[in-house]
């Protein structure tokens, strides 16, 4: 399964990370940061950002070609699950390597 090759990292809670407004209240210029690094092109990183945007909990999705990043802004008051997160690169079908950061 792809998620094996995966690395991640995101503050636990109860063996299950969760990211509140709250979180990222003092860490609102960084917000929660998606590296892909050597990302193949522009479909890839779109089918991210929309599979992304399905999530209710998501403000704001800035891509950074640059960087090679997503970076994520979670609405105030709402919690986002690092399972949320992975799902939705899933869904994209995302095959490479990741990372999840605050």
């Amino acid at each position: 399964m792809r998620s094996a090759t995966r690395l991640a990292t995101l503050a636990l809670a109860g063996g299950l990370a969760i990211v509140t407004a709250g979180d990222l209240a003092s860490q609102r210029q960084q917000g929660i940061t998606i590296s892909v690094p050597g990302i193949p092109g522009p479909y890839c990183m779109y089918g991210i950002e929309k599979r992304l945007a399905e999530i209710p909990e998501i403000e704001r999705i800035d891509l950074r070609w640059d960087a090679e990043e997503i970076r994520i802004t979670v609405r105030p008051g709402a919690s986002l699950a690092r399972q949320q997160l992975d799902g939705a690169i899933d869904r994209a079908e995302y095959p490479y390597t990741y990372s999840i950061s605050l």
